[in-house]
């Protein structure tokens, strides 16, 4: 099967503009009937490759749900070894999902992060999309919320049944702030029979979620979400400020990353400094600095 030149941009501008199914299904059968090590088979590889980042192009109204293009690796996330350990056994599963599903044995699809801000909860469901090579995306809670009665609830349904098709993972930060308990919001200033009907909608859109789409929720507050919400989630893991130890193993961590860089060296007088920091985001922000000021004196 002789292929032109120009197919190969055709295949990319229909990255962008075509259907995401026919498209694949296009670059597979041109690849398969290229020549072992040509360029053309390299290039329609790197085109599959990417595909679940940046060919999940869909009608989704960006307002209320984004998608997130950058995320880091799952090994440059620090976790605790209790929620390593939750974490790969959640990859287990899902690889097994197929034998599960023979067997009428239901997919764990949900995972809940609780913890104080600036540890990771956000990054690390970035982490998790990236190992799956999955896009990821992001409730837009923002705009997601309206004061005009049962609009919320139509938004999150939206959402959802745009995403029904297409494996992905989608991420919903500050569950406190989204969906309180309903036994009491008076407290809070809310609307409380509004706030009811977005948990209940929240609820329904969860039962009915397909095992397609990986949930990942996160808050800051766990004992301010209905417990309801939280009934339906398969891992739970809590994210907290990392022990002298823990940090000890994030600078390592960093040290690794920027092998080419003596890290450890660089930060060394400001040390003591950095391990007093409460959470992992104002650690890497202050060696980021360091690092930096290093590059440009040397």
């Amino acid at each position: 099967m002789a292929i032109k030149n120009n197919e190969v941009l055709n295949i990319i501008t229909k990255a962008f503009h075509g259907d995401k199914a026919m498209l694949i299904d296009y670059c597979t059968e041109l690849m398969n009937a290229e020549k072992e090590g040509s360029t053309l088979k390299k290039q329609l590889m790197q085109i599959l490759n990417r595909q679940p980042k940046e060919l999940a192009q869909l009608k989704l109204d960006e307002k209320y749900a984004f998608q997130v293009l950058d995320n880091k690796n799952i090994d440059e996330v620090f976790l605790s070894e209790e929620n390593k350990e939750i974490i790969n056994l959640f990859f287990k599963e899902q690889q097994n999902k197929e034998k599960f599903v023979e067997h009428g044995i239901p997919v764990s699809n949900k995972i809940f992060l609780t913890g104080a801000p600036g540890n990771g909860k956000t990054t690390l469901a970035g982490a998790i999309a990236k190992e799956m090579n999955l896009p990821l995306f992001n409730f837009n809670i923002s705009t997601l919320f309206s004061s005009y009665m049962g609009q919320t609830s139509e938004r999150i349904n939206s959402v959802f049944s745009k995403l029904s098709n297409i494996n992905c993972v989608l991420f919903m930060d500050e569950m406190d702030a989204m969906f309180s308990k309903r036994d009491s919001d008076s407290e809070r200033g809310g609307n409380n029979l509004e706030n009811i009907k977005i948990v209940s909608s929240l609820l329904l859109e969860i039962d009915k979620m397909p095992t397609n789409i990986i949930l990942i929720s996160a808050t800051n507050n766990e004992s301010l979400v209905d417990h309801a919400v939280k009934r339906r989630f398969n891992y739970f893991l809590s994210i907290n400020e990392p022990t002298k130890e823990g940090k000890e193993k994030y600078l390592n961590m960093v040290a690794k990353k920027y092998e080419k860089l003596p890290v450890l060296d660089i930060i060394k007088g400001k040390k003591e400094d950095i391990l007093k920091e409460r959470n992992i985001a104002l650690i890497d922000n202050f060696v980021m600095k360091e690092i930096k000021k290093y590059i440009m004196e040397h």
